[in-house]
């Protein structure tokens, strides 16, 4: 899948399918993810947001890295599974996103 080519609305929603959330999909304007907390559904968004991403990030182990003009996000336990971005978070959640793929070839 060509994660690069992705809006975050579709990297936020893929993310939170693989973690197995109970998600909503507006239709309106501008599009966002929203997951059950509780008894009310609330904004999910890690690709944005630390608080969303930071609990996959560091459950996954996933390294992110500045490099020159962006930040690069990779796996530990595969140095091939990596993907560079200006936003770290949106990076990290490709990687998560790959990382997902891989357990289902195996």
């Amino acid at each position: 899948m060509n994660y690069a080519e992705m809006s975050d609305f579709e990297i936020n929603r893929a993310v939170a399918i693989k973690s197995n959330m109970n998600c909503i999909f507006p239709r309106s304007a501008p599009p966002v993810v929203g997951v059950l907390s509780g008894e009310c559904y609330i904004t999910y968004d890690p690709c944005n947001s630390w608080s969303d991403a930071g609990p996959i990030i560091q459950r996954e182990f996933i390294a992110i890295n500045p490099v020159m003009k962006g930040w690069c996000a990779s796996s530990d336990d595969d140095a091939e599974m990596y993907f560079t971005h200006e936003n770290p978070l949106r990076a990290a959640m490709i990687v998560f996103l790959k990382m997902q793929e891989g357990k289902w070839q195996r």
